[in-house]
């Protein structure tokens, strides 16, 4: 019988012999399933392949850091099932020939997990060992230095005697690869009988032209600032005939980290059956969403986020982590992402547990909300930013749960420059646009009369107490109603006799409170909005635009404590953010007790 450890391993983790979060068991079921009905899509398991790949690391590697140097390069458990996997599965394309299934892996570990010796060896066994001839492998990454660790990894692999063999005796010395370079700034690995190489990228590069890579390896994609670099290297390896593998690793990103955030989620929706992509492989270990509260104090689930725990990472290594966020916020939450896959926001986000942002994201459905009444806000752009608009509605108590905020933001941008802006904003437009998150309408800007006509329709369908409007904004959107003749009317206050239409409420975006009963403020909004994201009584729709606002942006505060969001030193877009707040200050507004009446003396 062929041995296949990676099955084997599917069946520990699925049956909760392994320690494992909820990720990495929907990838062990995805095997499993495909080993019954993968046949019916053109996929072939090989475990024979797979086990040689898994095989080949141990003959050929010897560990070159820590306590085990020296040791043959044995994969750990979470190695070996996304090797096998990497190398096990194929397919049939169109013409008949099998390639590889995958053409992506997206691998998101805990850090210190041992993921740069792991791409140092595979690279080194693409080259040489498939029998390839001129084989490419790339190392790259956001940063030069990042990608020259993994090469350091390689030719210290080289350069180490070859598991067996009289020591000294390495396969730099027998010829099989020959390093450039010396030392840590080796930069290129060639196989001579191959006429293979492996070689360090600029992550700065933005254009390839000619190599057809079968492997591009990209290291820390949670700091990739846009998606120019992963594009550049899928479209190479596009022009391999023989078909080639991107392999993108990762800690878990922050939610201000955009691309990767969106890597990352692309990955789950695939691996939890949410999405259907057959050529993307993925393993995530983070702990389980019901671990998050108690992480600190619960040792036996952190193996979830770090699978290589004990093994060759000491839990003592955490420990003194964790003893430093117990103590500090900040070093809280970046102890809670690099060790334990915990999205939360930079050290910077706006709201100072970031959880709290996450904990209210769902998907919101208006069409069920018809009959509750509902609060707008708007931020018109002047030219081709985004525009969004926020309704916020009240949802009344039901059974245990108390009444509840729910919200959802529609964005609009201009289709002119789509891609050159989203490179500009750090803001992956094209995919959202895509996804169905973003409108984008023909032309240079965005027409106000559309906006007022979708403000207008979107009131006939649902109970629109008023609108919540910047100032500085009001005119050319009132312009832009009576153009399609939509009543408004502006609140100026209880004595003012009520107008026809649509109310309207000024909001002020500064840091100045206004107490005038005809105006919101925005330190007030704010106050709002954290008050329900900490008490949980706020729903956001889990559109990632909403996501990338928040984490962009920076709140300033005046002399006495007053907060406000601040474009200019925001880090991006943050427009959905200021409706979102603006929005709860209206639907809150309303259930702030009203003053007493004045006592009248009569005589």
């Amino acid at each position: 019988m062929i041995r296949d450890e990676t099955t084997a391993l599917a069946q520990c983790i699925a049956e909760g012999r392994i320690v494992a979060g909820e990720h990495v068991v929907a990838a062990a079921r995805r095997h499993l399933e495909d080993l019954q009905k993968g046949h019916e899509r053109g996929l072939i398991w090989k475990p024979e392949e797979a086990q040689r790949v898994i095989g080949a690391y141990p003959a050929n590697f010897t560990i070159t850091d820590g306590p085990k140097a020296g040791d043959p390069f044995e994969l750990l458990w979470w190695m070996r099932f996304v090797t096998g996997q990497m190398f096990g599965w194929f397919k049939r394309d169109a013409e008949g020939n099998t390639r590889w299934r995958f053409d992506e892996v997206y691998v998101e570990t805990g850090k210190g997990q041992g993921k740069s010796p792991w791409l140092a060896a595979t690279a080194l066994l693409v080259i040489g060992g498939f029998g390839r001839k001129r084989a490419q492998a790339v190392i790259t990454g956001p940063k030069e230095e990042q990608a020259m660790v993994t090469m350091a990894d390689a030719a210290a692999m080289v350069r180490s005697t070859i598991p067996g063999e009289e020591d000294g005796t390495t396969l730099e010395s027998e010829g099989k690869f020959k390093c450039r370079g010396l030392g840590a700034a080796t930069h290129t690995i060639e196989h001579p009988a191959t006429s293979s190489v492996f070689k360090t990228w600029s992550g700065k590069a933005t254009q390839v032209s000619g190599p057809r890579p079968s492997l591009v390896e990209v290291d820390e994609v949670h700091e990739l600032q846009s998606f120019e670099l992963v594009n550049m290297w899928q479209a190479a390896l596009a022009k391999n005939a023989e078909g080639g593998i991107l392999l993108l690793t990762t800690n878990t990103p922050a939610m201000n980290q955009g691309v990767g955030t969106f890597y990352s989620e692309r990955a789950q929706r695939v691996v939890s059956g949410r999405d259907f992509n057959d050529s993307l492989l993925v393993f995530i270990a983070r702990v389980d969403v019901a671990d998050r509260e108690t992480v600190f104090d619960n040792e036996p689930v952190w193996p979830k986020g770090l699978p290589a725990l004990n093994i060759t990472f000491p839990i003592e290594n955490v420990r003194r982590e964790v003893a430093k966020a117990r103590v500090n916020p900040a070093e809280a939450n970046r102890v809670k992402r690099l060790y334990f896959g915990i999205p939360t926001g930079s050290d910077t986000f706006w709201i100072e547990d970031p959880t709290l942002w996450e904990r209210a994201l769902q998907p919101v459905d208006e069409h069920a909300l018809v009959n509750l009444p509902c609060w707008l806000s708007l931020d018109l752009s002047d030219k081709h930013d985004l525009t969004p608009v926020t309704a916020v509605w009240k949802f009344p108590a039901v059974d245990d749960l108390p009444p509840r905020l729910v919200a959802k933001t529609w964005y609009w941008t201009c289709e002119a420059n789509l891609e050159k802006r989203a490179r500009q904003d750090q803001m992956p437009y094209d995919i959202w646009r895509d996804q169905g998150a973003l409108i984008v309408v023909p032309g240079a800007s965005i027409n106000k009369e559309f906006v007022a006509a979708w403000v207008r329709d979107f009131a006939d369908q649902h109970d629109v107490q008023f609108l919540a409007y910047d100032v500085a904004k009001l005119a050319s959107f009132m312009e832009a109603c009576d153009a399609i003749g939509f009543p408004t009317w502006r609140y100026k206050g209880p004595k003012e006799r009520p107008g026809q239409g649509l109310k309207m409420v000024a909001h002020a975006q500064g840091t100045r409170i206004a107490f005038a009963d005809q105006q919101l403020s925005m330190p007030t909004s704010i106050e709002r909005l954290e008050d329900v994201l900490r008490d949980g009584t706020m729903v956001i729709d889990a559109n990632p635009i909403n996501t990338a606002c928040a984490s962009n942006a920076v709140v300033i505060a005046d002399a006495t404590g007053n907060r406000a969001f601040d474009k200019a030193r925001s880090r991006g877009r943050i427009d959905g953010l200021v409706t979102l707040a603006m929005a709860t200050g209206a639907a809150t507004m309303a259930a702030r007790k009203a003053p007493a009446p004045a006592r009248v003396i009569r005589l």
